[in-house]
């Protein structure tokens, strides 16, 4: 009898399998978000000491950020950047749709 080897208990199904959509992408789905909702579901899982330590800031000031109660200046988009291997730019983007967003709201 042939080991069982962990992840082939299963058959593979035909076509793609159904997957659940992150948390960024459904939000991101109702319109512009603030990039700090995008941050705070990437590091869900991350002390949030530590990824403040990460970007330069003190915890409250990254809780700012992360709640949209601050914005992500180019400084801490140029970080995402580089942690993330993403570079600035998606996250500048971000930042630029949201704030025009905001602007159009009232």
């Amino acid at each position: 009898m042939p080991a069982v080897r962990p992840g082939n208990s299963q058959k593979k199904r035909s076509g793609s399998p159904a997957r659940r959509p992150c948390r960024s992408e459904s939000v991101r789905r109702s319109g512009p978000v603030h990039p700090g909702t995008v941050l705070q579901s990437v590091l869900e899982d991350t002390p949030p000491a530590a990824a403040a330590a990460w970007f330069g800031l003190k915890p409250d000031e990254f809780t700012a950020v992360l709640e949209g109660r601050a914005p992500m200046t180019p400084d801490l988009c140029s970080r995402a950047g580089e942690i993330f291997g993403t570079g600035a730019a998606p996250w500048l983007d971000m930042q630029a749709a949201w704030e025009e967003s905001q602007s159009s709201d009232g």
